[in-house]
């Protein structure tokens, strides 16, 4: 004891499961965590409470603690309230808690790390490193099933668990899923019945050949009321659809299907001789992009529906004969003799290759649009296969304004695989001086395995009647 406290006279409390702590009126009202991990509040017992008999305090009196350790425990309790006690109160089940609590809060701090890590590949190593591209293109939600278990264990052993968890859970929601907050557009989400006055709507839907979509073609053009709609994967039966729309002007190149309210005065087709070359050793360069000049009220305005190269390609085989995910991950079964498996050497040339070529589509696509947009205003849409946080997406279309990232609520899984996958792969951009976007949605389900995405856009302040070359 010290000397400013040697006027204090010392009392002894005990705890619930029997030690004794001596200590003085400078501590009372604190909490004092016990060696056996429970807590009690430092206070004088009562002038009447009746001595144990001698036996038991001699039993106990080899568990009684020092003033000076009294101390350093009410000090480690109350370290929020202290120079350093923060991380001393953060790593205080480590140091004296029971075994549960330590297991606990371990694991905590370990699923903190996990994430934490999983969002640096996913930043920076998707497309650059097979575990980072897993990551990208896997269903990102199971890593949130830890929680499940981890947070009744927090509540129930070691509350400071709560603290690391809550930081896993962001990191796991935000960069990792990718879940959007707009608080402009949060109270009113929903996109009206038609476009407002001075408004206009895109919307670009991955068809998946488009049988279905050509039945609820006219059901679809009243309900959504788009101004201008970019199919991928359109086949022939939806194309001859589209036509049968009187009111509508469509051009088709390949798979691609572009329809506007308003007439279309130019069609242009990006060049692909040099992805033909690349695509050579069959590991991508299937990917279409198709400008179409239109005409609108407000003057001309240029709509590039793009469909780039998949990751499968570069990814297919390495887990599952299924694809990247399995159905039933718990029930694969053992490949056949006569099924021959890759090397890792097949395996990284194969993943090498595809990024290869998927780089140099978006490099050529986004300079191809960009060029556009330096004469008219530029809407682009379609399924890029890329999510926002590949480092192929970023390097060649984060300088364009992505619909969903400004003005998205949710995490906006536009592309539903299995039971699993889940992702964002559809997007609507348009530069940064051109039309603003104004809301956005991730449309109804027409028995596709992409989600259609609708944006309502307000017209680029400055137009040109001037003609992309």
């Amino acid at each position: 004891m010290s000397k400013s406290d040697a006027h204090r006279p010392e009392f002894t409390v005990r705890c619930a499961c029997g030690i004794e702590y001596h200590t003085s009126d400078t501590h009372l009202g604190h909490a004092l965590p016990c060696k056996c991990g429970q807590t009690v509040v430092i206070a004088r017992p009562a002038e009447s409470a009746k001595p144990e008999p001698a036996r038991t305090r001699r039993k106990k009196r080899r568990f009684q603690a020092t003033e000076s350790e009294t101390r350093r425990a009410v000090h480690l309790n109350s370290g929020f309230r202290q120079k350093g006690g923060l991380v001393s109160s953060f790593l205080y089940p480590l140091r004296f808690g029971n075994l549960a609590e330590r297991g606990t809060f371990l694991l905590a701090v370990l699923y903190l790390g996990a994430m934490f890590a999983s969002w640096m590949l996913l930043r920076y190593g998707s497309e650059r490193t097979i575990p980072g591209t897993v990551i990208a293109y896997g269903p990102r939600f199971l890593s949130l099933l830890p929680l499940s278990m981890l947070v009744p264990a927090a509540l129930l052993f070691a509350r400071g668990a709560l603290l690391p968890l809550a930081m896993a859970a962001c990191i796991g929601l935000v960069p990792v899923m990718g879940a959007r907050v707009s608080v402009a557009t949060l109270r009113d989400s929903a996109l009206p019945a038609k476009p407002a006055e001075g408004t206009f709507r895109v919307l670009t839907f991955n068809v998946q050949g488009g049988r279905q979509m050509g039945r609820d073609l006219a059901v679809m053009l009243r309900e959504q009321a788009p101004d201008i709609v970019l199919f991928q994967e359109c086949g022939e039966y939806l194309w001859k659809k589209m036509r049968q729309q009187t009111a509508w002007h469509s051009r088709r190149y390949g798979s691609l299907c572009t329809a506007s309210r308003w007439p279309v005065t130019d069609v242009q087709t990006m060049p692909r001789d040099e992805i033909v070359r690349m695509s050579a050793n069959g590991r991508g360069g299937t990917g279409l992009v198709m400008r179409t000049l239109i005409q609108s009220p407000m003057g001309p305005l240029a709509a590039i529906n793009l469909h780039l190269e998949t990751a499968r390609r570069g990814l297919e085989g390495m887990l599952s004969p299924e694809g990247l995910i399995p159905n039933d991950p718990f029930e694969l079964s053992a490949p056949g003799p006569e099924e021959a498996q890759p090397s890792a050497s097949e395996n990284a040339a194969r993943f090498t290759a595809n990024v290869a070529v998927r780089d140099r589509e978006s490099a050529l696509a986004s300079n191809w649009a960009a060029q556009t947009a330096q004469q008219v205003p530029v809407i682009i849409g379609g399924d890029f296969n890329l999510p926002v946080e590949s480092t192929i997406f970023r390097r060649h279309w984060s300088s364009f304004v992505d619909a969903f990232e400004a003005k998205g609520n949710g995490l906006g899984w536009s592309k539903r695989e299995g039971r699993w996958l889940r992702i964002r792969i559809d997007h609507l951009l348009t530069t940064r001086d051109g039309p603003k976007p104004l809301r956005v949605i991730v449309g109804p389900d027409f028995q596709s395995d992409h989600r259609p995405v609708i944006a309502d856009y307000s017209w680029a302040a400055n137009t040109s009647s001037q003609t992309p070359r």
